[in-house]
């Protein structure tokens, strides 16, 4: 599978940033899969530049040094466009929440505190930001599936389970509070940054994959072509609707004999 990764080979030179595409999300909304088809279409090479993991292995190689300031912060940025913007001038990016918030070494409460400089250090460190607010509207399937991948850490269908996951109420709740405190930072950003944005969620993804592309692609005003079988040829999916449906049904009626 041919997805973007902090190697060498997904390099791009000699290209000047003129706009940068942000999915901003929290976890198991299907952006892996959004981003993915996104780079098979050229625009950006869009991942998760701010996983911890994924500084280090760019680091390790000289691209860039994030650490603990706008200033770095910015400059970070900056090197990533010099070597990741496709040739139509987009840099692409994914950014779960937290993620952000872990760069400006900010809990949840100073994002409260200081929403204003929360939204200004996003508006401000990229170049001509188009963001794309991504969610679930199925927060307890999100949940379960966050929960399975947090304890098999399987992130994603290419990589194996390191062991069976059993139901656990309290685990889904506790992977449910902290989606609901990440969708509602998500939504209070895209209602109050300046920026061009635009809403798609993974249901929509689900019903018409080549059409959310498509839209994109408008929205950063870039011509496109795409492939007719885009969607099941940019990444398998982890699914499993049964255990999803019982484990479902289960936490509801657990919840309300709580």
């Amino acid at each position: 599978m041919d997805r973007p990764s902090t190697k060498a080979r997904h390099d791009i030179q000699g290209s000047t940033c003129k706009k940068t595409l942000i999915v901003f999300t929290v976890g198991r909304t299907g952006s892996s899969w959004l981003c993915i088809g996104l780079y098979k279409i050229g625009i950006g090479v869009p991942m998760e530049y701010f996983h911890t993991n994924h500084r280090v292995d760019l680091n390790t190689r000289g691209v860039g040094k994030l650490q603990r300031t706008e200033e770095e912060l910015h400059n970070y940025i900056a090197t990533l466009e010099k070597v990741r913007t496709t040739q139509n001038g987009i840099f692409g990016t994914k950014i779960h929440n937290h993620q952000w918030m872990k760069s400006l070494s900010f809990s949840g409460e100073e994002v409260l505190k200081d929403r204003e400089k929360y939204i200004r250090s996003l508006s401000t460190a990229f170049t001509n930001p188009h963001f794309v607010f991504l969610y679930r509207e199925d927060l307890l399937e999100q949940s379960i599936s966050m929960y399975i991948a947090g304890e098999s850490q399987a992130w994603s269908s290419e990589k194996p389970k390191k062991k069976e996951v059993a139901y656990n109420f309290g685990g889904i709740y506790k992977t449910l509070q902290f989606i609901s405190d990440g969708i509602q930072r998500c939504k209070w950003i895209e209602k109050n940054i300046q920026c061009p944005k635009m809403v798609v969620t993974y249901e929509e993804l689900e019903s018409d994959y080549n059409g959310i592309l498509q839209k994109i692609a408008d929205f950063v005003d870039v011509k496109v072509e795409i492939p007719v079988d885009i969607a099941n040829a940019s990444i398998s999916k982890q699914r499993s609707p049964e255990r999803t449906r019982l484990w479902k049904n289960k936490f509801l009626k657990d919840f309300e004999q709580r």
